[in-house]
């Protein structure tokens, strides 16, 4: 009942872009830029009728220790159009690995069937799972095409792979969206978007056959029966999110959104429609290989005081010994900005502020800072960015308790750096 795919339109794609050109205004590094610029990208989008979406694939995936977070190595990655099927292919994958292992399950979907995005809902429910909005990246396939045909051979074919998992390029959106709010613990990182539209009755029935090939057939219906059935959609959606749990107006905002258009919720609106209530978010760190060095990064959302701001921490190989730290983050007018000092694995460093930049006439005012440190900081568990006691502010004072900020370390992108730079890669 909800179109398979829905095409952001261009206030969406310029919303998610905003961080990244504020941060090309403040920074001079341009690696940074490319990688929020690609943590940015709009959706993948069909080509028409000559490219239609893959039916949803579920395979289990694995990384380094933390991978997907601390204390998790392997996850269910869930990819492409939620077909009719996707619900009997989730619980035949969850047989075959067993009940001891209970894997969180990470989505990267346009959407697809209403009916079955429900039935996946209510299955990971059921099974007590974390449902989370990630892009999972095969070590066996190629990043810059992920969908090449020989990479979606390979997710089909049932073997667990190694990967990375990404959960600040990803999207969940249409009923995708409605599929994650039945996981019992639901991941929404930063940098992940939620798309949001009213309901509506495609031309066609989509359907796969036992090859995977996809099956259209006209669905010719009459008003009456058109409205009834939409009605029947808003029911069985109001019925749900009862159930799991998350406020109604989820779905008067959905409904306010025509069906061709697809909304990205705010960070305020996941939080209160009871979606994902955390406080503060992060994404993975990403290992970025590109000039003038390799670099870590991550993304961060976080409230102060009545808003969500964002931030991103980079690490970038300065030579064989240290590493270059940025720290790029949305700053209130209202208050003056203090110094700030980062402490990783029991050293503290103060960051130099490095400048900052404004979006538009009464847009926000985002501002970097940086400081150089040796490569053993990479090995820290955690990175915390806090109010520098020597830079005049009340620990108390708004501004100063505003600017604590405690993000994870000890990932595998961090691992993976500190050889890059040990070995001299830059």
């Amino acid at each position: 009942m909800l179109p398979g795919h829905a095409v952001p339109p261009r206030t969406a794609q310029g919303k998610a872009c905003k961080f990244m050109r504020i941060v090309s205004l403040v920074l001079a590094t341009p690696l940074i830029v490319t990688a929020l610029a690609a943590q940015a990208q709009p959706a993948p989008q069909t080509k028409g009728p000559d490219a239609p979406p893959p039916p949803m694939v579920f395979y289990v995936a694995k990384g380094e220790p933390g991978a997907c977070g601390p204390g998790c190595q392997a996850w269910i990655a869930a990819e492409g159009f939620i077909d009719p099927m996707a619900e009997p292919r989730l619980w035949e994958l969850l047989r075959k690995i067993g009940n001891d292992r209970k894997l969180p399950v990470y989505f990267h979907s346009n959407g697809g069937s209403l009916t079955a995005g429900l039935q996946l809902g209510r299955l990971l429910r059921a099974r007590g799972l974390v449902a989370g909005v990630a892009r999972t990246l095969p070590a066996q396939c190629d990043r810059r095409n992920p969908q090449d045909a020989s990479c979606d051979m390979l997710k089909r074919s049932g073997r667990e792979l190694m990967a990375e998992l990404d959960t600040g390029a990803a999207i969940c959106a249409s009923s995708c969206v409605y599929t994650i709010l039945g996981g019992a613990v639901r991941d929404v990182g930063a940098g992940a978007r939620l798309g949001i539209h009213d309901t509506s009755i495609p031309p066609t029935v989509r359907t796969f056959d036992e090859s995977g090939r996809i099956v259209d057939r006209p669905q010719l219906l009459s008003a009456e029966r058109t409205r009834s059935s939409l009605e029947y959609g808003q029911r069985s959606i109001a019925g749900y999110l009862q159930q799991m749990g998350i406020s109604p107006d989820l779905l008067n905002a959905a409904h306010a959104v025509s069906a061709d258009k697809l909304h990205l919720l705010t960070r305020e609106e996941i939080v209160a429609f009871g979606i994902d209530r955390r406080e503060t978010v992060e994404s993975t760190w990403s290992l970025i290989d590109k000039p003038p060095g390799a670099s870590a990064v991550k993304l961060i959302e976080s409230k102060e005081r009545d808003a969500f701001r964002k931030a991103m921490l980079s690490l970038t190989c300065r030579d064989a010994t240290a590493v270059r730290l940025q720290y790029v983050h949305e700053i209130d007018e209202s208050a003056t900005a203090p110094g700030l000092r980062l402490t990783a694995g029991g050293r503290s460093f103060a960051l130099a502020r490095l400048g900052s930049a404004a979006q538009g006439a009464n847009g926000p005012r985002f501002e970097a800072h940086g400081a150089e440190m040796p490569l053993a900081a990479l090995e820290a568990a955690a990175f915390v960015i806090e109010t520098n006691a020597t830079s005049g502010q009340s620990p108390d004072s708004p501004a100063a308790s505003s600017a604590r900020l405690a993000v994870q370390g000890a990932a595998p992108a961090l691992g993976a750096l500190a050889r890059r730079c040990g070995s001299g890669g830059r």
